[in-house]
């Protein structure tokens, strides 16, 4: 008598004596990575027993309101002790008047599930990474790139217009001993700059190391996918070059801060600065724009001057009073009310383009009226403020001056201080000098996606032995081939079909492939070579052809991601104009000095013929055989895809494809035959 368990969502389901729970199987060694299978069971057919309707919020009356057949619940189911199904997702199909009719699917692992279900995208993660973005970037080293996760490497962001002369010409010039006459206008080219210290980019974005993105998705949800050493290597040295310049929060989120000094002298007004998110640079009591974008501007200050000597122009009610900031004051009595010509104000001068005026205070042109208690000739003080969206060009000049009137001073007069903060106003790209978030601009691409890709140029496929509800574990179709030495003996399983050794049932073609099977890359016109890859295979009873994997990421031709189109002509330089191209992954070196480099060398039919060697013969000559065999519930747990089946009574190996079985003890098994 077997002993039967399924819980859903913790809760123990009852069970009828003829439930069936039948499983089918499959392994995804040899399906392509876009066309993944899960484990599933046929319909299981539950009593509707009151335990039963009330776990299933009675989703067989029509009033009920319960949405438990609307969502996903967790499925453990154990047979004789033995844990069968782990982490699986069950589906209500119907209820029906004698029963509720319900599939299970599982060994997917969870996470490949989730990500599914949920469609979580790279540039979604919840990252607080940011870095400076300068026309000029600084290139890290590699080893410094790799280990932060992101920062700048050398490549080509400039756009070439296809307008090359392909005419034969010839040339010759002299190299050594320069003679200091040919000169390369490198900003033309993004090019480096000449000088010492670390080499510097002009128009390069940063990059992103695949495997810190990885580790983020890791640390961020608890997901974590899993690849062989050699595979993880190969995946170290890939980054991805962000082509957008969106902003975020980040990117406005700091304030650039100088103190305006107090001084008793008219003109110029001395700066202190703090410092900030980089928007200009200090010269003196100067502040320089170091980027163009519409910044908004909070100017406070201070100034005041003696009544003492004035004589009043009239008298009269104050009505609320007179009241200090500390709360002291007094209510109504009578006022003196003064006039004077002779105003004092703050302006924000801004010269090296079109000159502007902002004024703060009364200006040139009047003066000014104010009430004081009656009798009282001490001191008075007013505040400037000044608040706006100001546009600035890089290289325009801010200066503050405090000026007045005419040449009477009013007594004891004199600028008490202030303070300048500027801030981004929002936009449509990061200007440059400011912080550039990571997460904003990664790829617009599912992380299932990104994995998957990983998986494809890696030669690697999700294995269901080794995975869990939030780990994946990936490993090359060779490992099979690789694990001969371990395979499993399961010679006396098989149940005989009669006196010859003939399987139950022979097939010798795989679905899901062709005769030509394409991995191609995403299509960017800005990429002149061809770097997708066709994997050949010779069995005519296969369709003519199919595209496995198209590609998340455009190709690269070496090291030119072409964000930046070049404007200058060989007289005059003209800003380069942006525009992102197709999202793009190429992999990372370093130059002699150590520093970071970009090149491309993933042309998918050098990788096809590098690692899907072993498929494509398998698939050649494919030998897909059905056996019926006895099976026990250890057998089903423990199934390693990744060890190959002996058989004595065909002298071969085999990579089991699919098992399906139920509480008999027994199942069909469908195998391909491995060719050493």
């Amino acid at each position: 008598m077997r002993d039967e368990r399924l819980y859903i969502d913790n809760e123990l389901v009852d069970i009828n004596a003829d439930t069936r729970i039948t499983m089918d199987i499959r392994s995804n060694l040899f399906r392509s990575i876009t066309d993944l299978a899960n484990n599933s069971t046929l319909s299981i057919r539950l009593p509707k027993t009151a335990r039963n309707q009330r776990i299933f919020e009675h989703a067989d009356l029509v009033q009920s309101t319960g949405d438990f057949a609307y969502k996903g619940h967790d499925v453990s189911y154990i047979r004789n002790g033995v844990n069968l199904i782990k982490y699986g997702n069950v589906t209500v199909l119907r209820v029906t008047d004698t029963a509720i009719e319900i599939t299970i699917r599982w060994g997917l692992s969870g996470l490949l599930e989730y990500l599914s279900r949920r469609g979580l995208m790279l540039n979604e993660l919840e990252l607080d990474d940011k870095i400076r973005l300068e026309k000029e970037n600084e290139i890290h080293k590699r080893a410094d790139l790799t280990e932060r996760g992101y920062g700048y490497a050398n490549y080509d962001p400039m756009v070439h217009e296809d307008n090359v002369s392909y005419e034969w010409r010839s040339s010759h010039y002299m190299t050594l001993p320069s003679s200091g006459t040919r000169q390369v206008n490198e900003w033309r080219w993004g090019g480096r700059n000449s000088g010492s210290g670390a080499p510097k980019k002009t128009y390069i974005h940063p990059v992103v190391c695949a495997s810190w993105v990885l580790g983020k998705i890791k640390e961020l949800y608890n997901m974590e996918f899993r690849f062989t050493k050699k595979e993880k290597e190969y995946i170290d040295t890939l980054v991805m070059p962000l082509v957008t310049k969106k902003p975020n929060a980040l990117t406005y989120s700091d304030k650039y801060f100088a103190d305006l000094r107090p001084t008793t002298d008219n003109g110029r007004v001395p700066l202190n600065v703090i410092g900030g998110n980089g928007l200009f640079k200090a010269e003196g009591d100067t502040l320089v724009a170091a980027t163009t974008a519409d910044v908004l501007f909070d100017i406070k200050g201070k100034w005041e001057f003696s009544l003492q000597g004035m004589k009043p122009n009239g008298t009269g009610g104050h009505g609320g009073g007179f009241w200090n900031d500390d709360g002291t004051g007094t209510a109504g009595g009578k006022s003196d009310r003064f006039t004077t010509a002779n105003a004092y104000w703050l302006e924000m001068k801004i010269t090296g383009g079109e000159e502007r005026t902002y004024i703060m205070g009364a200006d040139n042109t009047s003066g000014f009226t104010f009430s004081v208690p009656s009798g009282y000739r001490g001191m008075v003080a007013f505040d400037y403020v000044g608040y706006g969206k100001i546009r600035i060009n890089e290289g325009e000049r801010i200066t503050f001056e405090w000026n007045k009137a005419s040449a009477f001073s009013l007594k004891a007069a004199k600028f008490n201080g202030g303070s300048v903060s500027a801030s981004l106003m929002k936009g449509d790209n990061v200007p440059y000098n400011t912080y550039y978030p990571i997460a904003a601009n990664l790829p617009k691409i599912k992380v299932l996606d990104f994995v998957k890709f990983l998986s494809a140029v890696t030669g690697s496929f999700p294995i269901k032995g080794e995975s869990t509800e939030w780990r994946t574990t990936f490993k090359p179709l060779s490992a099979i081939w690789e694990n001969r030495k371990n395979a499993r003996d399961w010679t006396n399983r098989v149940i005989a079909q009669g006196s010859e050794n003939k399987p139950k049932d022979i097939a010798f073609r795989l679905d899901g492939y062709a005769q030509n099977n394409w991995y191609k890359w995403k299509k960017d016109e800005g990429v002149n070579g061809n770097y997708d890859g066709n994997m050949q295979v010779n069995n005519k009873t296969l369709d003519k052809e199919v595209t496995l994997f198209e590609f998340p990421f455009a190709a690269t031709d070496g090291d030119n991601v072409p964000t930046y189109k070049d404007n200058s002509t060989p007289t005059e330089y003209k800003e380069p104009t942006y525009k992102a191209c197709k999202d793009r992954i190429l992999r990372i070196g370093e130059d002699k000095g150590g520093y970071a480099t970009l090149y491309f060398d993933m042309d998918m039919q050098r990788i096809l013929s590098e690692k899907y060697g072993l498929i494509r013969n398998a698939l050649q000559n494919a030998k897909i055989i059905t056996e019926k065999m006895r099976m026990r519930d250890t057998d089903i747990a423990h199934w390693d895809e990744t060890r190959p089946i002996y058989l004595a009574q065909y002298g071969a190996y085999f990579a089991v494809l699919q098992i399906r079985t139920d509480d008999n003890g027994l199942a069909d098994v469908t195998m391909l035959k491995l060719n050493f």
